[in-house]
């Protein structure tokens, strides 16, 4: 998913010719390049276009470079800090990486050096983006949490469109977060001083809601005793959000779209033009295209909102975020109630896993809340989760769940269920049908096609603790494969029982996440090995 993603590289050269030369290595590994030639000009940069990694001299003329080195340590950015200087002495060296500069190169610096250096950098910090757990704090705002390769998706759309203005266009299921994700949107977006303004189409009286979004004057109607602000005025350099966009009745709909071809608008009871600047970021749990074929939403309209789109997963989508999600509610819960609680037990966990949750994040939010408040202990166990909240919550049926449904809502099977696929690294059968290595083709299954993996009997694969026994075996009565062979097969099993987290699975076998990358980098080059998505299967023979 981060193929396509440019690091941003900000290059602090007081040399403008040398400066010059050095961004058109740079340049050459498809990045996006900013040059500073003073100390001052480079902390702008930096609090604007907040870099990955900056290339940085040492010798400037007006700060020195060790001082910026230590801004960018004592505001704990995330930056990979290149030193550069041509006082390449051992003290240099040590000082820089001791205020955490990243490598040190000596002047004069050969364009292979840079081009290796730059590029060692970029894959590592791309090796970063795809291994570390999204938590909040960790580069993205908002309050999201998880690793599944589904709301990895999500965060990728939203770190592409951050610097955007154009209108975003989220669905998703009730409960799913479409306000977090228009709200994180808005915080990514420097650009943007102005507030974050939400307006919830379907809480609103039809009546009242053409005033609510764009103000009205006193005596524009009975009950209108003085001016009123409507959520366009006060969105005014920043963002709107409109939730339900749906709700909003055709008529309304007419006005909100000459608004958007304009950005000019007036109060209720008011001939006078008003015009503002804002982003306009809508949601929807609806299929919208069912929506305007009803006739209740215009088709014109959905055009005009419709430039990015984000879709939400369901939680139901993503694996093993349920327990993290429930893990970060329930230490939240317990500062808040003054509880003990430290997590849950392994039933427990196994029990939230098991759960479709028809109400996403918040019905989990809302359950792990009550689960606090109404039990005391240090260890949440399954008969503390309160039963009345997973009503019409059924067990889920992954069986019942056919690959042409992760091609509809997905576009392609990365995140279907780990058990879909055989023990011999080929795809299992599902239901009678067998899914292929190439997305979308469904073919019917031999009557001897191997039964889906399952190692209990709920049918469940949970992921794997670096405690956890693993069982595996190897056939050995014809042939004895080679050692690698084994560990290529044993680190996939542990990959696909993690769905697919390279820093899970790095972690549980002792290995540090970049020699787990470049073994399976080995293998992807070597044709051993395939990729859907964000899991790795075992090529055919």
């Amino acid at each position: 998913m981060l193929e396509n993603y440019k690091v941003r590289i900000l290059i602090v050269e007081d040399s403008k010719s040398l400066g010059t030369v050095y961004a058109a290595i740079a340049r050459q590994l498809d990045v996006v390049v900013r040059v500073a030639d003073t100390g001052t000009q480079a902390m702008a940069i930096i609090n604007e276009f907040e870099p990955e990694i900056i290339l940085l001299d040492l010798l400037l003329p007006d700060v020195r470079g060790m001082d910026i080195l230590r801004y960018i340590q004592k505001q704990d950015l995330k930056i990979a800090t290149i030193v550069m200087t041509a006082n390449g002495t051992v003290d240099y060296a040590v000082e820089s990486m001791r205020l955490g500069a990243y490598d040190f190169l000596e002047k004069p610096i050969s364009a292979d050096r840079l081009r290796t250096t730059l590029n060692n950098t970029i894959e590592k910090i791309k090796l970063s983006a795809l291994a570390e757990p999204f938590i909040p704090g960790n580069g993205i705002p908002g309050g999201f949490i998880g690793e599944s390769p589904a709301i990895k998706a999500v965060y990728d759309r939203i770190s592409r469109v951050r610097y955007s203005n154009a209108a975003v266009f989220i669905t998703g299921e009730s409960g799913t977060g479409k306000e977090v994700t228009a709200n994180a949107l808005h915080e990514m977006n420097t650009s943007r001083k102005g507030p974050f303004v939400a307006i919830n189409c379907a809480a609103i009286p039809r009546e009242l809601m053409e005033s609510e979004l764009f103000g009205h004057v006193k005596g524009a109607f009975t009950g209108a005793t003085q001016d009123h602000q409507g959520a366009v005025s006060l969105a005014d350099g920043g963002t709107l959000f409109l939730d339900e966009l749906c709700e909003m009745s055709i008529d309304l709909q007419s006005k909100l779209l000459r608004f958007l071809q304009s950005s000019v608008f007036h109060k209720v009871g008011s001939a006078k033009d008003e015009k503002v600047d804002v982003r306009i970021i809508c949601a929807t749990n609806r299929n919208p295209m069912e929506e305007i074929q009803k006739g209740r939403f215009r088709e014109d309209l959905f055009y005009r909102l419709y430039v990015i789109h984000i879709h939400l997963p369901p939680l139901r989508q993503r694996g093993f975020d349920v327990v993290l999600i429930a893990r970060y509610f329930l230490k939240k819960y317990s500062e808040e109630e003054k509880k003990g609680f430290i997590g849950f037990s392994k039933d427990a966990e196994e029990y939230l896993m098991s759960r479709t949750w028809p109400g996403n994040v918040r019905q989990l939010q809302n359950m792990v809340h009550q689960a606090v408040v109404l039990n005391t202990g240090k260890v949440m166990t399954r008969d503390m989760l309160p039963r009345d909240m997973m009503q019409g919550d059924a067990p889920a049926n992954k069986n019942a769940v056919t690959s042409d449904t992760f091609m509809r809502n997905t576009g392609s099977i990365y995140n279907a269920p780990a058990h879909f696929f055989g023990t011999d690294g080929d795809f299992g059968a599902i239901n009678g049908y067998k899914i292929s290595g190439t997305p979308g083709v469904v073919s019917k299954a031999p009557r001897n096609a191997p039964p889906p993996v399952r190692t209990s009997s709920s049918g469940e694969l949970p992921p794997v603790s670096r405690d956890a026994a693993v069982s595996f075996s190897v056939d050995i009565t014809s042939a004895v494969p080679p050692l690698e062979e084994v560990e290529k097969r044993y680190i996939l099993e542990i990959l696909r029982r993690n769905s697919g987290s390279v820093s899970r699975t790095a972690e549980m076998l002792g290995l540090v996440p970049s020699t787990l990358y470049r073994k399976i980098s080995r293998w992807q080059k070597s044709g051993e090995i395939v990729k859907t998505g964000e899991v790795y299967f075992k090529s055919a023979d």
